[in-house]
Formats: C-alpha cells, sequence, structure tokens
C-alpha cells in the first residue's frame, strides 16, 4: 500500500512549528504533496512589479524535508513574484534537493509537464494549472509562468498518461469562499473521471470534497502554513477565523482502491504553527465539511442558483465560459470595491474625530459574530 499526504498552502518561514502527533503522521507517508506558494529568491531577485512580492523566508528546503515533502505544485498566483530569475532559482534550489515539480515553467512545454514520481513499484504522475483570473502570469510563447485551467487539453492530456496514479493539484476558486465556483465544479467532475485525485487551493479556508468511482475531489485544502508576518515589502494580513481550521487527506492507495483519511488540525493566531485538535474539534471540522460538501451533490442549474445565493463575496459575479464577460466583470467588482472600500476608509475617519468609532464597533461587534459563526 501507498501512503500520501496531499498539503495546502505552504511557505517556509522559521515561525513554522508543527506538534509531534501531526509530524508523526507526515513522516509516516511514503512522500508527500504540497502546494509551494512562493518561490526561493536571492538578494539580487527583485519583485516584477517592483514593489511587493512573497517569497520562502527559509532559503533551503530542509523544512520540506522534515515533512517528508518530495513534489510541489508551482501552479499558484505568487511563483511568479519576482520574475523569470526568481523562478529559475526556484528551479535550481529544488532540483539540487531533489524535489520535483510542477505547473510552472518557462515554455508552456514546460509548465504543462506533469511530475513522475516512482514508489514502490507504482509510477505517479502529478500534474496541476491555475485559474487565469487569480494572475497575469501564464507561460505564453514568449514567457514563463503557470497553465491556465482548461478541462478539454487536461483531460487529452490525462488520457495519454500511462502512470499507475494520475494526481490533479489546481490553483482555483475564490478566496474565503466555502464553494467551488460552478464551472471549476464542473470541470473537476469531469477531469476525475481521467484520473485518481484531484486537490485545489487558493481559497485559504477549506471546501467540500467530491467523492466519485474514479477518486475524491478535495476542492479546496485551506492553509498548511501561510503566516501572518512581514514578507517583500508586504505584510499577508490575518485570515478570517475559519481559514484557522484546516486539514490534510492522506491517501490509501493499493492496486484495487484508493482510500483516505482527513487529518484536521489548527493553526495558530499568526497562521505558523500547527497543532493537532482534541476529538471535539476534529468532530466539529469533520462535521463542517460534510456540510459544505452536501451541496456539490447538485446538478449544475442547481449548484448555480445555489452557489449565488450561498457565496461570500456577493459583489464579485460567478465565472462563465466567456473570458471577455468575466474580465468585464471583475473590472467593474474591483471598481466597485475600491468605492466601497474608500467609503468605509471615510466613515471610519469620521467616527473617529467624533470618537465613536469603538462604541459603534462594540454595536456591531454582535451581528459580525453572529455571521461568522454561521459561516
Amino acid at each position: 500500500m501507498l501512503k500520501i499526504a496531499i498539503l495546502g498552502d505552504f511557505i517556509q518561514t522559521p515561525e513554522f512549528k508543527i506538534d509531534e502527533k501531526l509530524l508523526a503522521i507526515l513522516q509516516d507517508t511514503d512522500f508527500n504533496i504540497a502546494n509551494l506558494e512562493a518561490p526561493f529568491i536571492t538578494e539580487k531577485n527583485k519583485p516584477v512589479n517592483g514593489k511587493f512580492g512573497l517569497y520562502q523566508k527559509i532559503p533551503d528546503c530542509s523544512l520540506l524535508k522534515t515533512l517528508n515533502i518530495k513534489i510541489v505544485s508551482l501552479a499558484n498566483n505568487h511563483v511568479s513574484d519576482f520574475g523569470i530569475e526568481g523562478f529559475r532559482n526556484t528551479k535550481e534550489v529544488l532540483n539540487k534537493n531533489n524535489i520535483h515539480f510542477f505547473g510552472a515553467g518557462e515554455t508552456p512545454e514546460e509548465a504543462e509537464k506533469a511530475a513522475i514520481y516512482s514508489c514502490k513499484g507504482m509510477e505517479i504522475s502529478c500534474r496541476g494549472a491555475m485559474s487565469r483570473y487569480l494572475t497575469h502570469f501564464h507561460a505564453g510563447e514568449q514567457e514563463f509562468g503557470t497553465v491556465d485551467i482548461n478541462a478539454d487539453k487536461m483531460i487529452e492530456t490525462l488520457k495519454n498518461d500511462k502512470a499507475d496514479i494520475k494526481i490533479v493539484y489546481n490553483h482555483w476558486n475564490q478566496e474565503y469562499e466555502d464553494f467551488p465556483e460552478p464551472i471549476y465544479k464542473e470541470d473537476a467532475e469531469r477531469i476525475i473521471q481521467h484520473s485518481h485525485v484531484i486537490a485545489g487551493s487558493h481559497s485559504h479556508c477549506i471546501q467540500g470534497i467530491g467523492n466519485y468511482k474514479a477518486g475524491p475531489i478535495f476542492y479546496s485544502l485551506g492553509n498548511f502554513s501561510l503566516p501572518n508576518c512581514r514578507y517583500y515589502n508586504c505584510e499577508v494580513s490575518k485570515y478570517r477565523p475559519k481559514s484557522y481550521h484546516s486539514f490534510f487527506p492522506v491517501l490509501h492507495i493499493t492496486a484495487e482502491s484508493i482510500k483516505y483519511e482527513i487529518i484536521p488540525f489548527q493553526l495558530n493566531s499568526n497562521g505558523a504553527v500547527l497543532n493537532s485538535v482534541q476529538a471535539d474539534q476534529t468532530k466539529a471540522i469533520k462535521k463542517r465539511i460534510k456540510k459544505i460538501s452536501r451541496p456539490l451533490e447538485l446538478g449544475k442549474k442547481d449548484y448555480l442558483q445555489f452557489y449565488k445565493k450561498h457565496r461570500d463575496r456577493k459583489m464579485r459575479k460567478p465565472l462563465t465560459r466567456s473570458h471577455q464577460r468575466n474580465s468585464m466583470n471583475l473590472k467593474m467588482y474591483r471598481v466597485k470595491y475600491k468605492f466601497i472600500s474608500g467609503l468605509e476608509s471615510k466613515l471610519a475617519n469620521i467616527l473617529d474625530k467624533l470618537g465613536w468609532r469603538e462604541k459603534a464597533r462594540r454595536r456591531f461587534r454582535y451581528i459580525i459574530d453572529k455571521i461568522h459563526k454561521a459561516k
């Protein structure tokens, strides 16, 4: 039997700590896979936007090795923060430490190439893509980057993949949403017919699990460790309360079947310390996963209506199959968001001058807490 853990968004930092129980689980697997959310950089590397970027604060793979991580996904919206030089440095560090990667490259061919790993007589292929609406950096003829999610193209590639186990790990969906975008749910349900496991990241909170005859779909694993600390001229802000309860699946793979167990854990207030949870918390997290997984059983039309009603970001319209329409909707969303944020800032300044800000916060805290508990 082959045992593999799949971990969510991860950046190596000195603040990282993990309790012995969780570490023992990760070191007892044959190997693990994670989404490496940022590049390795040198002092010479500068952010491609000239301002800020995320990066690995531990400049080597020592922590990845401790956690038994042998394969990482680079299909995310921060791997390109330091341009092609940062990406090349990342490849160099990973290759030097014999850690396989997938999901990004200097050419479309490299970005689309699977990471192949052999273990216990089985060949495992890992490939991944990222939603084009999360970044401008996608691999093209003249530039490096990630590969865009294209279900038709991925399915054709998977059909020709001769590996014993095929794992797809995509960076998709919206931040802090409990449910996947309808178009990505539809894509996942098609892709799983030609693969064995699908995992997802980016939302910074857990999403539901779809269970199919071919294998499971973990729409979002949430954060593994993405600390609220200072990076290059920027600081990751604190997450919403639901982001601090997370999980990782441990796959139990045989020639006949793929089963999995859910390992819940809790992150501390800065998102860097992983603690195992007590029986009551384990039960609560699994209950939540079951609750948000139930709507995934709905058909295409019913799920779209459900998503429109229950998504957090009401101003942001669900993605469609039209890139032009999506681009227009996202531009409109950014304008509305900027306008509302400006109004909130002005209101806060007025309340500060009147000395009413804390009073207003206390008045509305009950409502805000009630909304968060409901989520």
